[in-house]
């Protein structure tokens, strides 16, 4: 197997490394942002109750 034939199949590898890993922390930051999201309505709503 030729050299850089080696070195074009580790390079796609580490992009695709890189791509699936920046994939996977979107998703868990978007999955962050909605339990915050849904924590800061749970309390607000909380608040609201006892104050009314």
């Amino acid at each position: 197997m030729p050299i850089h034939m080696i070195i074009t199949l580790v390079y796609a590898g580490v992009v695709f490394g890189v791509l699936g890993y920046g994939l996977w922390l979107a998703t868990r930051l978007v999955d962050a942002q909605r339990r915050t999201a849904d924590a800061l309505v749970a309390i607000a709503a909380r608040l609201d109750a006892g104050g009314a």
